[in-house]
């Protein structure tokens, strides 16, 4: 819900962004923190897809999808 702090991360990979791992060998897909500012549910984007806008904590405003969100 709006306000949420939530861990962010994108489903697919960039090929000009670094990948993490951690200590286990697991890569680090949600390596972005932030509160949810607006949901978007409209028919433009995915259909059947709920799209989040995040603010993260470096400032900048970021797009994830539903099951690219996990609650912190």
């Amino acid at each position: 819900k709006l306000g949420d702090f939530v861990r962010c991360g994108y489903d697919l990979l960039d090929f000009y962004s670094y990948i993490y791992e951690n200590e286990e060998g697991d890569y680090l897909y949600f390596r972005f923190y932030g509160l949810i500012v607006e949901i978007a549910e409209e028919e433009f984007w995915y259909p059947a897809e709920t799209v989040y806008k995040v603010y993260c904590i470096d400032g900048h405003y970021r797009f994830f999808l539903e099951d690219e969100i996990i609650l912190v």
